[in-house]
């Protein structure tokens, strides 16, 4: 009995991940993320500019990819809308696209774990802001959740908005309204600092001065990369909801846990940590040396 319920989920996943690895728009925004960070690691002086690095796999591959999860789901359903019955629940479906959605994850990984090792590798500066001015547990701890979680929450996203809606444009207006969020509240308007923590994505690096010292925000990243976690995980039960059948006792009350959750990790980002935007140590950034 386990391996028959497995199999067609295990089938479908792959299915679906071939899929995903293979449309257009998940390979523009690959090439496009290949191109930045190579870009990157060789320009000369190296980029200080670390934690405003992960903006690129949140776009490239979060963004677009909430309207590839988007526009596979849309396919998936209107080919069996034409076929008529399908033999799988939709929740299994469903569950196959959520697992697709760990190909731009992986790769989102990737580079958060290439980045980390190129930047600990080639310091901007022997004295290199984030190094000395932030714990490495807060560098990882941001870079994962906006580089690696984005690049799942995007298209986790995207195969909510393919259920719940079904509007053609809507993959497009969450994309755009998504953005636009983002822009809000990503620590640039002073008095949404503070809360900033409840966006799916935000930063914690306000650049720089001009004097040679750079501004971070105040809050915990290790609470906020729990935060985007438990998002992710919020997202994909509202995905397997859709199906009725799949609206379970067990199913609502671990959504249940995980709103408590999310509420509670998004709080601890806020309150734990400096509590004030921090002044770097005025250092020489590399673009300033000539």
């Amino acid at each position: 009995m386990p391996t028959s319920t497995a199999s067609p989920l295990r089938s479908l996943a792959l299915l679906e991940a071939r899929r995903y690895a293979r449309h257009p728009l998940f390979l523009v925004g690959l090439g496009l993320l290949l191109l930045a960070t190579v870009a990157s690691a060789l320009q000369d002086p190296v980029p200080a500019d670390l934690l405003t690095q992960p903006l690129v796999p949140a776009m490239t591959l979060g963004v677009f990819g909430l309207v590839v999860a988007a526009r596979l789901t849309r396919s998936a359903q209107d080919s069996l809308d034409t076929l008529g019955a399908s033999p799988v629940p939709e929740r299994t479906r469903t569950a196959a696209l959520l697992l697709a959605c760990l190909v731009p994850a992986a790769v989102g990984l990737v580079w958060t774990v290439f980045t980390l090792l190129w930047y600990a590798a080639n310091r901007p500066s022997p004295d290199a802001w984030w190094y000395d001015t932030l714990p490495a547990r807060d560098v990882v701890g941001y870079l994962l959740a906006a580089g690696a979680v984005a690049s799942y929450g995007g298209p986790v996203l995207g195969v909510v908005v393919a259920r719940w809606l079904r509007w053609a444009g809507a993959p497009i207006v969450a994309a755009v309204g998504l953005i636009a969020v983002t822009i809000a509240g990503q620590g640039i308007i002073e008095p949404l600092r503070t809360v900033r923590t409840v966006m799916p994505w935000t930063h914690w690096y306000g650049g720089d001065n001009g004097a040679g010292a750079d501004y971070y925000y105040q809050g915990d990243p290790s609470w906020w990369l729990a935060y985007t976690l438990c998002l992710c995980g919020l997202g994909a039960l509202a995905a397997l909801c859709h199906d009725r059948t799949a609206r379970t006792r067990g199913l609502v009350l671990c959504a249940a846990v995980l709103a408590a959750a999310a509420v509670a990790t998004t709080t601890l980002a806020m309150v734990a940590g400096p509590q004030e935007t921090r002044l770097s140590p005025a250092t020489l950034h590399p673009e300033q040396v000539g």
